[in-house]
């Protein structure tokens, strides 16, 4: 593709994920899958003169094999994140993987445990046949994300609808006002900070809190 072809899609200036494709029919191929705050600037940078500098000869290739640009547009940044990561575990994009398998990518995980904790895991310390997390059980595995600040980030957003405990050790339990206790002083100290300023939960029962996680694996999960 060249940059002749990208002023032929008339993309929008809108989030959403794009996905760069080879063939037509049943030898169509999906090259790359990418998500973007604003689609329009965002392919558009792969057609910049000084792209195999900032990308790399990998993805200067794959723009090279590629002879169309298909895209979503999703309501916000958030659902362009998690849309990204659904696309890139459905078709496996080469050019998504070369150089950095999923091993090394970012995944959520949530705790199978009486008090489920979120938890930000490389994929290379999971067991995915036993969904485990070293000794942790784990009831649910979400990702691959590519990128680590805007994970960071989606979930910070999703915390200010659905608080959640990520402590590195488990919460034992809820008391009588909603606050998560541990077996240790020191991380006890950990959360009831946490928990005044709001960025764990406060206030909930446990059948609550159950609530909260599972819509956020529905979040997680498209």
């Amino acid at each position: 593709m060249e940059l002749t072809d990208y002023k032929r899609m008339n993309l929008p200036d809108a989030p959403g994920v794009y996905l760069f494709t080879s063939g037509k029919g049943k030898s169509k191929k999906i090259m790359y899958v990418g998500k973007a705050t604003s689609l329009k600037d965002r392919v558009r940078s792969y057609f910049d003169d000084d792209v195999i500098a900032t990308r790399g000869p990998r993805i200067v290739d794959m723009v090279t094999q590629s002879d169309s640009v298909t895209h979503e547009v999703t309501a916000t940044v958030l659902e362009a994140l998690v849309r990204e990561s659904a696309l890139i575990k459905k078709y496996l994009p080469k050019a998504n993987a070369i150089g950095k398998d999923d091993k090394s990518f970012l995944y959520t995980c949530i705790t199978k445990e009486a008090i489920p904790r979120v938890l930000m895991v490389r994929g290379k310390d999971i067991d995915f046949p036993a969904k485990r997390y070293g000794d942790i059980p784990l009831q649910s595995i979400q990702g691959p994300f590519t990128s680590g600040p805007q994970l960071k980030e989606a979930l910070r957003i999703i915390r200010r609808i659905f608080p959640f405990f990520d402590t590195p050790k488990p919460v034992t339990t809820l008391s009588t006002s909603g606050v998560g206790k541990t077996a240790s002083k020191h991380l006890q100290a950990r959360v009831e900070f946490n928990t005044q300023i709001g960025r764990y939960p406060k206030g909930v029962s446990a059948k609550e809190y159950r609530r909260n996680i599972t819509n956020i694996s529905l979040l997680l999960s498209g």
